[in-house]
């Protein structure tokens, strides 16, 4: 009796178990879509809480042809630099200031191989 008492319970959570997938399976394209958004959600809200935290601000973008940045910063470099990131001006145009330079960590005198 008892033997037969477990192999009917592990016959009906099998079934269950069945019923279950069956009715997920039934439901998958809008568990994916779900997906999608809470995922794309996550991002979103992960990249805002970084841009408040570390006071990010918008660029105004606009139809010329130069750029302005004061005291830019670079999201990653600025984390990797032990001391500390100097933030720096961009400032380019289609007149006078039309050629950039950029150069790395090395290039700032100290002796790094």
């Amino acid at each position: 009796m008892i033997l037969s008492a477990d192999e009917k319970r592990i016959a009906l959570e099998f079934e269950l178990f069945t019923e279950i997938n069956s009715r997920i399976a039934g439901k998958s394209k809008e568990l994916q879509i779900t997906a999608q958004a809470l995922g794309e959600l996550d991002v979103i809200a992960n990249l805002a809480e970084i841009a408040v935290n570390n006071k990010y601000v918008r660029p105004q973008v606009n139809d010329s042809c130069g750029i302005l940045i004061r005291d830019g910063r670079h999201p990653v470099v600025e984390y990797s630099i032990p001391g500390g990131f100097i933030p720096n001006d961009t400032h380019m145009d289609c007149q006078d200031n039309q050629f950039l330079l950029l150069t790395g960590p090395n290039m700032q005198g100290n002796p790094h191989t």
